[in-house]
């Protein structure tokens, strides 16, 4: 019988392989662990969200969101999301897809019907969705002052904000709406995002963070006065979990529609072939399934997102400091357990704790 047993486990790793395995949280030792990395590094304020099995199994806030008032941070404090706010976007135009109203990959020009930005490039009638979604549409990150097309659309991976306000013209366009209200309609009411908005809102004022620099200057608040679908989002940890909640259990978008999100469709490393990018999310190859992870990085805030589909965990982590991406590895290590190498394509320079005394 043990025999057959081990038979049956050995046959069954190698036609279906294993989830990654979730770490045992100890939800004492951990807050303790995060007290001590934040106070070490300099960092104000953190909220954080842990899932496994598809549910929230630990979620605190740190520090504090206002050091001149002393305002504690707590789980209703709401943070910058930055470019985080780019995997939202894309499942909202995912869903625009799945409803007929926007094609994958019909050229955006198509839609428009005029000349976005003065582009006299003929290569800006060849951009689809799916090349602002993948990063493959020739524009920068940010245009210094004409916006231009660097590289043929489609040929290579080159992160770009820029082409998700194309995108967002595009969408607006098309369905008579804002951003923020298709936003809303589609993702924050369905799944309870309450504390989620793109543009700010004076109310909740008194519930948001201030940012704070490297030295610990606090940075000029940001107020979006409209919606930016490459970083405007202003939300929360356990709000932006309901999300990846969501998008683990397939109940924003159709199975076909996830698994194009979470297919590589384009290298974005020369060193490492495990690493690529889907439709709105970094992927990374890891040893039985694939992780999709993203991050957001505006002054005074840097936030980051990793999960696993199959086994249904994920980190989220939020904070307003510019030295928050700092920890990265080691919030992954305390929550998740598991190596990455995605923290050397980020190039952020991370934290070495400090080595106790014997």
């Amino acid at each position: 019988m043990k025999y057959l047993c081990l038979l049956f486990s050995s046959l069954f790793i190698s036609v279906f392989g294993f989830a990654q395995q979730a770490k045992t949280i100890n939800t004492d030792s951990l807050s303790l662990q995060i007290t001590q990395l934040i106070g070490e590094v300099g960092i104000p304020a953190l909220s954080m969200a842990v899932i496994q099995s598809g549910k929230i199994v630990y979620s605190h806030a740190f520090g504090m969101s206002n050091v001149e008032h002393k305002n504690l941070t707590d789980s209703i404090t709401i943070f910058e999301a930055a470019s985080l706010t780019k995997p939202v976007v894309a499942v909202t135009v995912l869903k625009l897809v799945e409803e007929g109203i926007i094609e994958l990959d019909k050229p955006l020009y198509d839609y428009l019907n005029y000349n976005y930005e003065n582009i006299t490039d003929p290569r800006i009638r060849n951009i689809t969705a799916r090349m602002v979604l993948s990063h493959t549409t020739g524009f920068p990150n940010w245009r210094n002052k004409n916006l231009e097309i660097n590289f043929k659309p489609s040929e290579k991976f080159s992160y770009s904000g820029e082409g998700f306000v194309y995108l967002q013209k595009v969408v607006e366009k098309i369905t008579g709406k804002t951003l923020d209200q298709l936003v809303t309609e589609k993702i924050f009411k369905p799944i309870g995002m309450r504390n989620s908005i793109l543009i700010f809102n004076p109310s909740i004022h008194k519930n948001s963070a201030e940012g704070y620099n490297k030295k610990n200057g606090k940075v000029k608040t940001f107020r979006p006065p409209t919606a930016n679908a490459a970083y405007s989002m202003l939300t929360t940890a356990n709000d932006y979990a309901l999300f990846v909640i969501a998008l683990l259990k397939n109940q924003l978008l159709k199975e076909e529609t996830a698994k194009q999100m979470f297919s590589p469709q384009i290298n974005i490393s020369t060193k490492e072939k495990k690493l690529s990018w889907g439709l709105g999310w970094g992927l990374e190859m890891c040893e039985n399934e694939t992780a999709f992870w993203h991050w957001g990085d505006n002054s005074g805030f840097k936030c980051f997102v990793i999960a696993f589909k199959d086994s249904q965990t994920a980190l989220i982590y939020f904070t307003n400091s510019d030295k928050g991406m700092s920890i990265q590895k080691q919030m992954v290590d305390l929550t998740l357990g598991y190596p990455f190498a995605l923290y050397e394509w980020l190039d952020y320079k991370q934290y070495e704790p400090k080595k106790s005394k014997k």
